[in-house]
């Protein structure tokens, strides 16, 4: 399943894709945790420091204690973070 979270939907095979798009569907946590991973997966993509801030808040928001965590180390250490942000 972790290969599932970590691969861009595009890229899973069809019968891959509406499996977890099944589980997704019966689990509410899981599929918000998925949407934060991929949206973090975008902005390091988009080396998009702007958004990181929101996606903080964000996971801080909701309940996912696995997502506080990191949430709250970028938060402590931003500057660090966005510098990783702006590097190829």
């Amino acid at each position: 399943m972790i290969r599932w979270i970590m691969t861009a939907p595009d890229r899973l095979r069809e019968a891959d894709a509406a499996e977890f798009k099944e589980i997704r569907t019966g689990c509410p946590h899981l599929d918000l945790t998925v949407r934060h991973v991929r949206d973090f997966a975008a902005m390091m993509q988009d080396r998009n420091a702007e958004a990181l801030p929101t996606w903080m808040d964000r996971a801080k928001a909701d309940n996912l204690p696995a997502l506080h965590w990191p949430a709250n180390g970028f938060h402590r250490d931003l500057d660090a973070v966005t510098v990783v942000f702006a590097t190829p």
